[in-house]
């Protein structure tokens, strides 16, 4: 089995059968960026340019955990169509993203005690972690069926913390509290 996190940063997985992947060599610290060049797990690749450095059908599963808000519309169409391409059939997508439909009740129901305690009073969680400044959108379970369907995907579903096909990927989840989870499994050929 081989597995892809995609857009890890500092949430690397550096044991078998894990693949690391994001673009940080240009803004890290030297020494930091030394450590992570000796790192066989790592690649530093911008995930908008194509081709990834990865054969088609190599992995069983990829997670994106906490990614795609922070890419617009159509660079999210491009990172999903080559997560299709390099996984295998049957493979799964998994990807997480801060939950719109959790902020917005949790945010009308004046429920303040959830999520992390907010830098500034008068503002709630979701002003602060939601529209957080390096996030370009908001993404929904069905946005995201959409652009996993326009890449291939005919099976999608919303998934847990936790939980997932590939139990292995869910070993990357992080932020339970306020995140929506969602796999697309890759069709047979």
């Amino acid at each position: 089995m081989k597995l892809l996190n995609l857009g890890c940063g500092g949430n690397r997985r550096n044991e078998y059968p894990w693949i690391n992947m994001d673009y940080c060599f240009h803004f890290l610290d030297p020494h930091v960026k030394e450590c992570m060049e000796k790192e066989e797990t790592y690649v530093d690749h911008d995930m908008l340019k194509k081709p990834w450095p990865f054969d088609n059908d190599e992995f069983e599963g990829i997670v994106a955990s906490h990614v795609f808000e922070h890419f617009n519309c159509q660079d999210d169409l491009l990172i999903i169509n080559e997560c299709y391409r390099i996984l295998k059939p049957t493979g799964i997508l998994r990807i997480s993203v801060p939950d719109p439909e959790l902020f917005f009740s949790k945010t009308v129901a004046k429920d303040y005690h959830w999520g992390d305690k907010p830098k500034h009073e008068n503002r709630p969680f979701m002003d602060e972690a939601l529209f957080f400044e390096e996030h370009i959108q908001v993404l929904s379970y069905y946005g995201l069926c959409c652009m996993a369907w326009s890449a291939g995907f005919r099976e999608m579903y919303k998934s847990r913390f936790g939980f997932s096909a590939i139990q292995t990927l869910s070993m990357v989840d992080s932020r339970p509290q306020f995140t929506l989870f969602m796999e697309a499994k890759k069709g047979e050929i």
